[in-house]
């Protein structure tokens, strides 16, 4: 399998100029597997893992596609008290079979996302990347939180 980049561009919500994420998707990137980390616009936003991208010829037009597999944002009693405390924002991976195909364009920017490591399944959010990663995350967890997931 071949190395897979991916530029993405978006409109950052603090400066409103035009940013670029450079993202990877590779099982061997300088020898180790490097699958980054998105933020996709589905019905709403959701935070996902990149795992294949492709892209599809269409008469004379290259399509660009994305294979991810989605988080959760994950509320449980055990963690809710710690994880708000370190003003951490908890995923849950979804199963691999529950991976979705995606146009490209869906990418809304990267996210660094990282092992939570006391869950297998469970990572989080670095969310003060920077101020624009700062003001999505916020975004999607209020929308998360007033549809009652």
């Amino acid at each position: 399998m071949e190395y897979q980049y991916l530029k993405s561009f978006y409109e950052s919500k603090v400066t409103w100029k035009q940013e670029v994420n450079h993202l990877r998707c590779s099982p061997s990137f300088n020898k180790q597997p490097r699958y980054d980390h998105v933020i996709i616009q589905t019905d709403s936003a959701i935070f996902a893992q990149l795992k294949f991208i492709f892209t599809a010829v269409v008469g004379q037009e290259h399509i660009p596609f994305i294979l991810v597999q989605a988080f959760d944002i994950y509320h449980d009693r055990h963690y809710k008290k710690k994880d708000k405390e370190l003003g951490f924002i908890r995923l849950r991976q979804r199963s691999e079979r529950e991976a979705e195909f995606f146009f490209a364009r869906s990418i809304i920017r990267g996210a660094v996302i990282f092992p939570a490591y006391d869950e297998e399944t469970d990572y989080v959010v670095f969310d003060i990347a920077d101020t624009d990663m700062f003001l999505r995350t916020k975004e999607i967890v209020e929308a998360t939180n007033s549809s009652g997931v």
